[in-house]
């Protein structure tokens, strides 16, 4: 049996996905956030079509606010994206620290979503800031995983050293360390073997 007649199961918990009229942009604005090129618009269809093409049966979608503003936006975004999609679970995110997370949280969950995706360096806040503990404690006492966009080696935003600060303040809370050894971690182990 060749790989193609073979069937598996594969998950992609890292899945991002925007509105259309942003999908091209938000690809874009990505690529240029980390200096590649991106190759296709990061839309649910265009999702759908790719994981197809390479075997992927399940998802995690989300996409990180990088404001408080953005935040209702991306729940109600993600919670419609998943729709018709049982294959596909959907991650809301928050900003840590803002205004009334209470009640967002309490939204994300009413609106179906099963976790959260933060995302520190795009924020630019520190994940282990003070102001945002109580955010994070409020997370872990829902139960809700956090799917953590970790270690970018170019801001001390998302280092492991602040995931295992903000793991110590906040022990019950459920990390995905997305990256875990930073984004690039891959090119530079390729380029020093």
């Amino acid at each position: 049996m060749n790989l193609a007649q073979k069937t598996f199961k594969i998950a992609d918990v890292h899945a991002h996905v925007f509105p259309e009229k942003l999908a091209v942009k938000a690809a874009g604005s990505i690529g240029a956030f980390y200096g590649t090129e991106m190759y296709c618009e990061a839309s649910m269809e265009k999702l759908l079509e790719e994981e197809g093409k390479a075997g992927v049966s399940r998802y995690v979608i989300s996409s990180s606010a990088v404001t408080p503003k953005q935040v209702p936006h991306i729940l109600e975004f993600l919670s419609q994206a998943r729709l018709g999609h049982p294959e596909c679970i959907a991650f809301g995110s928050i900003y840590p620290g803002m205004d009334g997370f209470e009640d967002v949280l309490d939204e994300l969950q009413s609106l179906g979503l099963r976790g959260l995706k933060i995302h520190p360096d795009f924020q630019k806040l520190p994940i282990d800031d003070e102001s945002c503990i109580e955010t994070y404690r409020s997370i872990a006492r829902r139960g809700l995983p956090v799917l953590m966009h970790m270690g970018d080696d170019r801001y001390d935003y998302s280092s492991p050293e602040r995931l295992t600060n903000l793991i110590r303040q906040v022990p019950d809370l459920i990390v995905i360390a997305a990256h875990f050894g930073g984004w690039n971690a891959w090119d530079r182990s390729l380029a020093h073997p």
